[in-house]
């Protein structure tokens, strides 16, 4: 009771945001699976106050594409459509490239040092082998060379395909784990990959970090395609061409 009495004690707009926040942990880290039905009252209940916040924070999540609100029907975790993953990808790849390319000529020297952090933290992430972290750890880290791109369009456009990205990452990486295949290279694949990303944009070297950055969506989609491959959920298998348009 003394619980609720403080969370309906918050200034406006701030339950709402708590909502959102803690709604997306469990959607981008696959706590809430896609398609799962989202109860409405059992969040009120949840989070305390009325449904008002409740609704707004959905709102937002069907924004980003990470909810389905359903007329007359509530809201769903929205699906994940394999039928357009490599239609995600190719805009992705675009954006990514576009993003990192401009990063290497505009940023400002003081912003390299939050890319780097982003960094090592990944790599902290992945040597603990905590999923959700490594999830969070590498949007931060391609949302840092985001902030250094001079284009706030790009900018928020990428921002929102990391966050949606962030579940297929977590299902490409839980795979990796689960079968113990080619962890070691696929994480020493990325490092390297982040590292040289840093050091190219450090160089100002945009064609470099342009052809980098489209080779990292390549291997990521080539994981995202292994999952799918090997998925035991009968006809989750999806034709793909090989790798991304140059």
């Amino acid at each position: 009771m003394e619980q609720a009495r403080a969370r309906r004690g918050r200034p406006k707009g701030e339950g709402s945001q708590l909502i959102y926040s803690s709604l997306r942990q469990r959607i981008v880290h696959m706590e809430w699976g896609p398609g799962r039905n989202i109860d409405e009252m059992s969040l009120v209940k949840e989070f305390g106050g009325s449904r008002t916040p409740v609704r707004e924070a959905l709102i937002r999540l069907a924004a980003e594409d990470l909810v389905t609100i359903l007329p007359n029907q509530g809201a769903q975790v929205a699906a994940i459509d394999l039928h357009e993953v490599r239609e995600f990808f190719e805009f992705f790849d675009l954006c990514q490239r576009a993003a990192t390319r401009w990063a290497a000529l505009r940023h400002h020297p003081d912003q390299l040092a939050a890319i780097r952090r982003h960094c090592r933290e990944f790599r902290s992430a992945a040597m603990r082998e905590d999923i959700s972290a490594q999830c969070e750890t590498n949007a931060a880290l391609h949302g840092a060379i985001a902030e250094c791109c001079g284009n706030d369009y790009l900018k928020q456009t990428y921002l929102g395909l990391l966050t949606k990205n962030m579940r297929l990452a977590h299902m490409s990486v839980s795979h990796v784990l689960k079968l113990r295949r080619e962890k070691i290279t696929l994480y020493d694949r990325m490092f390297d990959e982040h590292d040289a990303l840093v050091e190219l944009i450090a160089a100002r070297d945009a064609d470099g970090a342009e052809t980098l950055a489209h080779t990292h969506a390549e291997h990521f989609l080539e994981a995202v395609i292994d999952v799918i491959e090997h998925s035991d959920a009968p006809g989750v298998r999806i034709a793909l061409s090989e790798g991304l348009d140059s």
